[in-house]
């Protein structure tokens, strides 16, 4: 911070650290960004660290497939969008394709031709995708059910675990 830079690019600065302190380190970036108008430019695999972010790009095998945050324009990704299919069969759809569909669910698979699928809703259960990209202190501690009430603790009185943050 000597050289009082304009822009930190910052590779997984949170990956070795554990969550208090990888809290911690993201609130030193949002003083720095505010205070001193400094940029910033992370790569994480980290959901959490990625909603501290204003604005957000999903990557998978180099090519985006979705991005979030405000002001957000999809076509601004491409003019057609591409589902890429790992070696597993595992498709990963960007949030908005998901929406479109209906959400996460069971579907059949009645037709199936060369780059051809046509999906059928199995049950009319849906589960519930939420779009909301921050994140707050848990209200019960995952190990030992501690109830945490009003407190802003970071770690469970009762057992020591470190308190996790959820989707709000």
């Amino acid at each position: 911070m000597i050289t009082e830079p304009k822009l930190i690019l910052a590779d997984e600065p949170t990956g070795a650290l554990d969550p208090i302190t990888s809290r911690e380190v993201l609130e030193l970036f949002k003083k720095l960004h505010k205070e001193r108008d400094v940029a910033f430019l992370l790569v994480t695999h980290n959901r959490e660290v990625a909603s501290f972010c204003e604005r957000s790009l999903e990557l998978r095998e180099g090519r985006f497939i979705a991005q979030h945050g405000t002001d957000v324009d999809i076509g601004d990704l491409s003019e057609s969008r591409e589902l890429i299919i790992d070696d597993s069969g595992t498709v990963t759809l960007p949030p908005d394709v998901l929406l479109s569909l209906g959400g996460p669910g069971r579907f059949e698979m009645s037709d199936i031709k060369r780059d051809i699928l046509h999906l059928d809703r199995v049950s009319d259960e849906k589960i519930e995708v939420s779009q909301s990209r921050q994140f707050v202190l848990s209200s019960t501690c995952p190990a030992c059910k501690f109830d945490y009430g009003e407190s802003e603790d970071q770690q469970c009185p009762e057992c020591g675990s470190s308190r996790p943050m959820v989707p709000a």
